[in-house]
Parts: structure tokens; C-alpha cells; sequence
């Protein structure tokens, strides 16, 4: 989104010294190309928006996106005015195309120092799928640091697979 581009600028105007040494690639990622659409309740801002990529099982994965939002809500619902009220209204934000990162990474970036910050609402484990050569070639990332509590099932697989490629696990 826009927004999220916007707010990465200030934080480089903020950081002059990170321009230099920032890259950033505005893409979303995953395990293979799709076109995906981004849900939230609208009413809270807790961070948790989740992503459900076209795909098979597309009807399934909005349905449980749509069950997760509403379940987050109802934990917090309790700090709200209106109380569980807004917590049934899961919208769609807006939608974006995902791409492996193997396929929008180049050779400079390959060899580049670099950490990762990933935070891609849920696909966390996907992203590592369409990864391998950005995390095992050139100059791996020295540093992996990943939202994990919307990994659901696939949360262990995560963690073999960082694992398998080298890096300690430390939460």
C-alpha cells in the first residue's frame, strides 16, 4: 500500500544515515505469483490485518481470515466503548500482487550485508518458500526477524526451515 511506502520515506528522512544502506522493493511476497486482497475489522487497529492469496483453497482462507479477525477482536473487545459491537465487520482493505522473492531479488542484493524484517501478515512461511536462493546464495541475511503469531500450522515449518538454512532460532 501506499501508505506503508509513505511511512518507510519518513523513516529514512527521519535516519539520513539509512538512506545509503536501505533498500526497499515494493513488493509483496509469497510462494508463487497471485493476486491477494488484505482484510481487517476496521474498528480496531491492533496490527492485525491478514492476507489471503488467489489460489485452490482462496474461499477457505477468507473464511478463516475472516474467523481469526473476529476472534482477535472478541479477546479485546473488553478495552472498547461499543464493547464486542464492531468486532463482526471483516473488510477488505484493499489488494496487491505477491511475488517470490527469488524473483524480484537481483545479484547486488544477493551480495549485499543485510538483515530481513518480515512482516507480511500471515504469509511469513510462504515468503520462505519462494526464498530459498535470496537466504542460502551470495551473502545471506546476517539476521532474520519475522512476526510469527499468524503462522498458525505452519509456525513449526517456519522455524525447520531457518533452521535447515543455517540460522539459530531465538524468540
Amino acid at each position: 500500500f501506499a501508505s506503508n511506502i509513505a511511512m518507510l520515506n519518513a523513516s529514512l528522512c527521519a535516519n539520513p544515515s539509512l538512506v545509503n544502506r536501505t533498500l526497499v522493493k515494493a513488493h509483496g511476497l509469497s510462494n508463487s505469483a497471485a493476486r491477494c486482497d488484505l482484510f481487517q475489522i476496521p474498528s480496531i487497529n491492533f496490527g492485525d490485518t491478514v492476507s489471503v492469496c488467489d489460489g485452490g483453497s482462496y474461499v477457505q482462507q477468507k473464511e478463516a481470515v475472516q474467523k481469526q479477525l473476529s476472534n482477535s477482536c472478541r479477546r479485546h473487545c473488553h478495552r472498547r466503548a461499543d464493547g464486542c459491537a464492531g468486532c463482526a465487520s471483516v473488510q477488505k482493505l484493499g489488494e496487491f500482487r505477491a511475488y517470490q522473492l527469488d524473483d524480484v531479488v537481483d545479484e547486488s542484493l544477493l551480495r549485499a550485508e543485510k538483515a530481513v524484517k518480515m512482516d507480511v501478515e500471515g504469509h511469513e512461511y510462504k515468503v520462505l518458500l519462494g526464498a530459498e536462493r535470496f537466504f542460502t546464495q551470495g551473502n545471506p541475511p546476517r539476521a532474520v526477524y519475522a512476526e510469527v503469531f499468524q503462522l498458525g500450522a505452519h509456525r513449526s515449518s517456519f522455524f525447520a526451515k531457518l533452521k535447515e538454512w543455517g540460522y539459530e532460532i531465538d524468540l
